[in-house]
């Protein structure tokens, strides 16, 4: 479908060195949309519409951990959106958000 009929939703993925502890991957990866089938994406495109979205934020290296999220938000055609993070000075994720990223508006937010 054309670009301006979907919705295009973003993860990351990022590799960096860490001193002492080696190579270190963190992100966060879109694993399912509305209970289909297992994605493991950083990017992925819907239709416009409400969605589910169960979403893995992971950290390897020293001390990496992997936590699943469940959210949902209306997705608007022709709109891009991106899964953000925010961790506290212990590196403990305090909120996830899914944010529009043509308005820059919060459109989902879990906050722990």
């Amino acid at each position: 479908m054309p670009k301006s009929e979907v919705a295009v939703i973003k993860g990351f993925h990022s590799t960096v060195f860490l001193p002492f502890v080696g190579l270190s991957e963190f992100g966060i990866e879109i694993c399912y949309v509305d209970d289909g089938q297992l994605l493991e994406a950083t990017k992925v495109e819907v239709l416009p519409g409400w969605h589910e979205l169960v979403i893995r934020s992971y950290e390897s290296g020293s001390g990496g951990h992997s936590r699943f999220y469940r959210m949902s938000f209306n997705a608007g055609a022709g709109h891009k959106y991106e899964i953000r993070r925010r961790w506290d000075s212990l590196r403990k994720i305090v909120n996830i958000t899914i944010v529009d990223v043509n308005t820059s508006a919060t459109i989902s937010e879990q906050s722990f």
